[in-house]
């Protein structure tokens, strides 16, 4: 019996001491700002927030090349699925818009056309994982994502604008959701990113 409480008793601590670092590493400004530095960043980014962003001088354009984002080998091993959902999200969302003629996705080739490369780069990256959720709950921490943007001119090989774009949740609101606006968080980041590309590109029709 005192095998088990033992047991348990560690179980816990080794859940808490996941929960309280975190897997991917936490976020860390310097090291951001070490990445890519002079680069404006909008904090705590929602979709309301990005829709106030001013559009671009350059444009307009009809084409927008959608690279698949950097991320260095710890994301990419720690959050192989949240990373691809991310993708898959920003895509989507922005082709749904309508607002532009193509939306090219990587490793397809771009028809000729006024077009904008949109390449980026996961700065920063903590999602809580669902153990540490259900035992820690808030004290397991916000998750959130950091992402570059670069927004480059195909034709002219000119970049149009770089860009950081932070997100993050709410401790307390993820553990009354038992983790679910954690692992979502990928998804509602590509949301953010297709809903600021619309705001800030013009789109010829």
């Amino acid at each position: 019996m005192k095998k088990g409480i033992s047991a348990l008793i560690l179980g816990m601590i080794v859940v808490f001491a996941v929960a309280f670092t975190g897997c991917g590493g936490g976020s860390s400004e310097s090291k951001i700002v070490e990445q890519a530095p002079n680069v404006p960043i909008i904090e705590n980014a929602t979709i309301e927030l990005v829709q106030k962003e001013m559009p671009l001088s350059a444009g307009p354009y009809e084409t927008i090349i959608i690279n698949n984002f950097q991320a260095s080998d710890e994301f990419r091993r720690d959050y192989a699925d949240a990373l691809n959902y991310f993708q898959i999200s920003l895509l989507s969302d922005l082709k749904s818009k309508n607002l532009f003629k193509r939306v090219v996705e990587p490793g397809n080739v771009a028809p000729a056309g006024n077009a904008l490369v949109v390449e980026g780069k996961i700065l920063d990256m903590r999602i809580a994982s669902a153990g540490a959720r259900i035992w820690a709950g808030a004290m397991a921490g916000a998750s959130h994502m950091v992402v570059y943007l670069k927004l480059t001119d195909a034709a002219m090989g000119n970049v149009i604008q770089e860009k950081i774009i932070s997100s993050s949740n709410n401790a307390f609101a993820a553990a009354w959701s038992g983790g679910s606006n954690d692992q979502s968080l990928p998804m509602d980041m590509g949301k953010i990113i297709s809903e600021y590309l619309a705001t800030v590109i013009p789109a010829q029709r």
